[in-house]
């Protein structure tokens, strides 16, 4: 799987076209260290920042190895 780097600003956006339908990843705000970011996704897309699922990761595979 490669990566695509790309750079955005302000209420510019980045669409990904799936079987599902379109994301469109927009860049709404940098304040800061932080930037947010709109996502319009089809209702069926589950959509989670990385720390938390790599927290649930953690979690199951302490659970599966108790």
């Amino acid at each position: 799987m490669g990566m695509a780097i790309l750079s955005r600003k302000v209420n510019e956006a980045i669409i990904i076209f799936t079987k599902e339908g379109e994301i469109t990843i927009r860049m709404i705000e940098k304040s800061g260290k932080k930037t947010y970011f709109g996502i319009d996704a089809p209702a069926s897309m589950k959509i989670c920042r990385e720390e938390l699922v790599k927290r649930d990761i953690d979690e199951q595979n302490k659970l599966s190895t108790s």
